[in-house]
Parts: structure tokens; sequence; C-alpha cells
């Protein structure tokens, strides 16, 4: 029991780590690029930045770290994906806050018959954006990279 516990909390600092990351790629494109913040566009396009080398080394350590002290293998391979799959649920979720309240943009998709799907669909093209492929291939490198140094410590 203790061992579930503490891949549960592995497993979530992981997820959490992947997420800040995608939000602080989203924040810094829209406080950084002037056409972004005059123009408060719902999608930055050309001017959306992606994760600095230095983000995606942490990523990368800590993906390793992670799969050396999970209890079983099955367990890193559900991991992972669930990992990816939360941090790409958690970062739609502030990207449509973020569009919705702080981007002042919330009148404009109320007045549309279907304007939240509207939101989120953006939202999620965004984080996909953010995402694919450099942080999605990070995380999978580093938990076979992981598997490998696991493998060899025992």
């Amino acid at each position: 029991m203790k061992r579930r516990k503490r891949d549960i909390l592995l497993l979530s600092l992981w997820t959490v780590l992947i997420a800040l990351i995608v939000i602080k790629s989203y924040w810094i494109s829209y406080n950084t690029a002037n056409r972004l913040i005059y123009e408060k566009p719902a999608y930055p396009g050309y001017d959306l930045s992606r994760a600095e080398p230095l983000d995606l080394l942490v990523l990368a350590m800590a993906g390793a770290i992670v799969v050396i002290f999970l209890s079983d293998f099955s367990g890193v391979i559900w991991g992972f994906f669930a990992s990816v799959i939360s941090a790409f649920i958690i970062g739609v979720i502030y990207v449509v806050v973020y569009m919705w309240f702080f981007l002042d943009l919330g009148s404009l998709f109320s007045a549309l018959a279907y304007g939240w799907e509207w939101a989120v669909f953006i939202s999620t093209s965004i984080v996909f954006a953010l995402m694919f492929p450099w942080i999605f291939c990070v995380c999978l490198l580093s938990f076979v990279i992981g598997s490998f140094l696991r493998a060899l410590v025992e």
C-alpha cells in the first residue's frame, strides 16, 4: 500500500511539472509578443512560443527519476499515458480560463450559441501545438532512458 501511494505521488508531481511547463510556455507567449499584448487574439498563431531547452532538460531528468523510483513496469507505461493526458487536460482548462477571463473574450464567446465549445476547441488546439512533438517526445525519451537506468540499477 505504501508503494502505491508513493507511485501516485510521483506520477502526480510529474503531471503537475508537465502542466506547469505548458502553462509557462503559453503565459510567456502572451506576455512577450507585442501583437499578443495589444490585440489579444484567441489563437496566437505564429507567436505561440515553445518550451525552452532548460524546461525540456528538467522534464527529461524528472521523467527518468520518476521511472527509476516507480515500483513496477506496468505502472511506468500506464503512468506515462495518464500523466501526459492529465497534463493535457490541465493545460486546456488553464487556457480556457485565461481566454475567458484574462483576455476578456468571455463576452464574445457567450454571445455565440455554443461559444464555450469554441473556447475549448481553440484551447485544445493551442495546448496540442505546445505539447506535441517536443514535450511529448522528451517525456517518452525520458521514460525510455529511465527504464534502461532502472534495469541497470536492478
